[in-house]
């Protein structure tokens, strides 16, 4: 006698034929969950509120959503309609909590009490600013204006140079070295400014900007000698040498780059990354920025490197930093951003949608035009290979895939004109699981602080942001391969055993639907009579927890 027994519970293999189909794989896999090997259910997506405890609507053009938390542990949603990144402040103890982000015109910064002001329905920073503080471009001039009559001290060259300083601290570059002159020791030099304060930077009446005034010293580097308000158009110096200050940190800052196409012909920054040791990474065209560590304004041209092809994105993996372009990626290296090195990885997997990357730790995955490949130390691959043939994968229009990291699986959503959807993909067994998800979702954030992920879904006419896996039970449907048989049979029993009840049970023979009911229990349960047939597929469809299915000829197969 014959019978059938599946006791796990595999996702699906598109590629695969039906009949081929490894024997726990299945031919649908609707929100199912699979990681235990026996049948469970997601439950749906539960609409949160937001940090005003007010229903959490958002717009429907919705495309990035974050959670921006401060020192006190405090959280505050921040919502755009855009491709943004953003990041929060990684100095230690940054007393302004700031929030820094890339994808809006330019590169941006809020304070936390800007961040504070996001409300409905817009969910932006009550004020933001373009990251960065410019080197001033005025040449400082000077004069000694108080000389020393009958001094038989000898007279030194010296220059003087400037730097905007902004009310948080942020420092830019030196402006233009003035002419050198010569000075002797005591004597008071004047230095005039014609520049102004650029718009931008922070400068508050309780934290104005300032000026910071360096002139070269005995060894000839520029080193301090004090801070002036940003309104003074003049200042006096009179300092002895030995009295200067430190030498100054800022020659090659830079501000990252901006709109300014003459500046920046490819554009402002993007793809905003936070690296180990406060590092900061963007991109631009084909060229990666990298910030001094733990100075998130200034990003040098001389840390920058050039990949070969067109950045798409870019995410912080265990061992460095993974570049995805539209041609190989790239593996950048280093514990400081003046040691950056890269190594393209000699394999043609492109990158065809920023949304899709998402960072699982020690690999990065992202959307190619063949499916989802995996990047990281050892190399790329193409993980989804065998599960979906390239024409599959392309009607699912990979340039609309956007991803997420949740629980060690890559949660992804297509769209393809009128059509769209969601897919689970667990890699971390010897076989890869994927299954379906019976919604389809905007944007989403994985908020490592509750270990939670959010999702933006529209349904009913309203779109809201809601938490992944926490809402309602939501049913599962489940279907078997096809089993084909050495001979025919009429199977006459079968028995689903759950952890709870009703599951939906219907059988198909010779893929016609010869029978269908509620289980109950997890007794035995009869089987219409009356025909013969060879293959046989089988689907599931509750709420509860299937442990194993078995359908025999006799009750006698079953003990």
């Amino acid at each position: 006698m014959a019978s059938i027994k599946l006791q796990t519970f595999g996702g699906v293999l598109p590629q695969v034929s039906s009949r081929l189909l490894p024997d726990t794989a299945a031919t649908i896999a609707e929100n199912a969950r699979l990681d235990s090997g026996r049948l469970s259910a997601w439950r749906a997506p539960l609409a949160i509120t937001d940090h005003n405890n007010a229903a959490f609507n958002v717009p429907s053009s919705t495309r990035t959503i974050y959670r921006h938390r401060d020192r006190a542990g405090n959280s505050y949603w921040l919502v755009w309609t855009t491709d943004v990144h953003a990041i929060s402040s990684p100095i230690a103890e940054d007393p302004y909590d700031r929030l820094y982000w890339t994808g809006q015109q330019f590169p941006r910064m809020a304070i936390g009490t800007e961040v504070t002001g996001s409300v409905a329905p817009t969910y932006e920073p009550s004020v933001t600013r373009k990251l960065g503080v410019p080197q001033p471009t005025d040449t400082p001039t000077v004069v000694v204006s108080t000389a020393l009559p009958n001094s038989t001290a000898i007279a030194l060259s010296r220059a003087y140079a400037y730097t905007w300083v902004s009310g948080l601290g942020e420092e830019a570059g030196p402006s233009p070295a003035s002419a050198i002159i010569e000075v002797k020791s005591g004597e008071t030099v004047t230095i005039t400014f014609t520049g102004t304060v650029p718009a931008h930077i922070y400068n508050t009446v309780s934290r104005p900007a300032l000026r910071r005034i360096y002139r070269t010293g005995a060894n000839g580097d520029f080193q301090y000698v004090k801070d002036i308000p940003y309104t003074a158009s003049s200042t006096t110096d009179s300092f002895l040498d030995e009295n200067l200050g430190e030498i100054i940190p800022t020659t090659e800052w830079d501000a990252p780059p901006d709109e300014n196409a003459g500046d920046h012909p490819d554009g402002p920054l993007l793809g905003l990354t936070a690296m180990p040791n406060g590092i900061t990474a963007g991109f631009t065209g084909r060229s990666v920025f990298f910030s001094e560590a733990f100075i998130p304004h200034a990003f040098p041209r001389s840390y920058s490197l050039t990949t070969k092809s067109k950045i798409v994105g870019l995410a912080s993996i265990s061992i460095g930093l993974l570049v995805m372009t539209q041609g190989k990626p790239v593996l950048i290296t280093g514990s400081s951003p003046a040691s950056m090195a890269a190594v393209e990885i000699d394999n043609n997997q492109a990158c065809v949608s920023g949304r899709s990357i998402a960072d699982m730790g020690e690999v990065a995955l992202y959307a190619s035009p063949d499916g989802i490949v995996a990047g990281g130390e050892s190399g790329v691959s193409l993980v989804t290979d065998g599960i979906f043939s390239r024409d599959q994968w392309q009607a699912l229009n990979p340039p609309s895939i956007h991803g997420y990291h949740y629980e060690g699986r890559y949660i992804f959503f297509w769209q393809n004109g009128g059509n769209s959807g969601g897919y689970v993909f667990d890699g971390r067994g010897n076989t890869p699981m994927i299954s379906t998800l019976n919604y389809y979702a905007k944007a989403g954030f994985n908020d490592p602080v509750d270990d939670a992920l959010y999702l933006v879904v529209t349904e009913g006419g309203s779109t809201t942001v809601r938490k992944f896996d926490a809402g309602a039970a939501s049913p599962y449907t489940w279907q078997s391969k096809e089993v084909r048989l050495e001979k025919p049979i009429n199977p006459s029993c079968a028995i689903v055993d759950a952890e709870a009840y009703p599951v939906a049970f219907t059988l198909y023979a010779d893929g016609v639907q010869k029978h269908t009911q509620s289980v109950t229990s997890g007794s035995l349960f009869r089987l219409p009579a009356g025909y013969m047939a060879k293959e046989f597929q089988f689907k599931l469809t509750g709420f509860f927890d299937v442990n194993q299915v078995l359908i025999a000829e006799s009750p006698e197969e079953f003990q």
